[in-house]
């Protein structure tokens, strides 16, 4: 499978691990697919207070449209503040664009590796750092453990946000997921 094919893939991995959360829609950017959690942990799910997180709230992905790719061989980029920096790190066909206004957003894209037992993960931002929280579950048992594999995590901030970045983790427990 291709990179692209990959990236894909992972998008609708990571966005689905993430189904059992809370749902609330975002305006659509993009091809509409920006969505985030409400932060309010369930059961199985994480607890963002005991991560220093309580007031932060969850920044929703950006896929981008249809025919659009992001091309910068794994390495991440960001932010992309105008419609010329979207079209030198993504190859798109055709007059597809980003549907990205500059003038409000900036994009930023992460280079990140799904873990074997990462579940995917969210992003919450409390107005100063933007944090991006990887989900770990429990092993099913007699399980293969599969390998990581390399794909991107794209944002959006608002157009004159200046951010530091950090990453935090929870665990997920349960082998209710299990078969």
């Amino acid at each position: 499978m291709s990179s692209i094919g990959m990236t894909f893939l992972w998008s609708a991995i990571i966005a689905a691990a993430g189904a059992g959360c809370t749902r609330k829609s975002a305006s659509a950017v993009g091809d509409g697919s920006a969505r985030g959690d409400s932060g309010a942990a369930k059961a199985g799910e994480c607890d963002l207070a005991p991560l220093g997180l309580a007031s932060a709230t969850q920044v929703p992905t950006w896929k981008a449209p249809a025919g659009c790719s992001f091309n910068a061989g794994g390495d991440a980029r960001g932010p992309i503040r105008s419609e010329e920096e979207f079209r030198a790190a993504f190859t798109c066909t055709g007059t597809a664009a980003s549907s990205i206004d500059f003038a409000q957003h900036q994009l930023v894209v992460q280079s990140r590796t799904l873990s074997p037992a990462a579940i995917g993960g969210l992003i919450v931002d409390d107005g100063t750092k933007v944090t991006y929280v990887e989900r770990f579950r429990e092993p099913c048992p007699s399980e293969y453990p599969p390998m990581p594999v390399p794909y991107q995590v794209m944002f959006l901030l608002p157009a004159d946000a200046t951010r530091e970045f950090a990453e935090a983790s929870c665990n997920v427990h349960g082998t209710s997921h299990c078969r």
